[in-house]
């Protein structure tokens, strides 16, 4: 047995574990990243539909007061849907907030877990 061989073995060993869960949050985070710029590309589509609309609807306009109301009910849609997708994006953040609490929580329970086994087989070589 050479003790200095399983010391590397041990590091390395450490050093790929501990790659393997970088990648994992990494990965973890590029999830959240995605979904959020999804609610972006979302919401930036749902104002160029309401300015669109709107234009047309001026375009087409037979009277003033038919065109205003017009124009408060879709406010008042796009205001709706922008608060949908405000709550939408306030549950993602919550969830991903869990997430990463609970892969940290769980990384660092591995390595104590780790730890404790290795000073166990240390006190007992001893």
């Amino acid at each position: 047995m050479n003790p200095m061989k399983d010391n590397f073995e041990k590091m390395a060993d450490m050093n790929k574990q501990g790659y393997d869960k970088l990648r994992e949050l990494s990965v973890m985070q590029m999830d959240i990243c995605n979904k959020l710029m999804e609610k972006q590309m979302n919401a930036c589509n749902d104002i160029m539909d309401c300015v669109m609309s709107q234009s047309l609807l001026a375009a087409n306009a037979k009277d003033y007061p038919s065109m205003m109301q017009s124009q408060v009910e879709m406010t008042r849609k796009l205001f709706t849907t922008m608060a949908e997708a405000t709550r939408e994006s306030v549950s993602l953040f919550q969830d991903s907030g869990e997430k990463c609490r609970a892969w940290a929580e769980g990384t660092a329970k591995e390595a104590t877990d780790k730890m404790n086994e290795a000073v166990e087989k240390a006190t007992a070589a001893a």
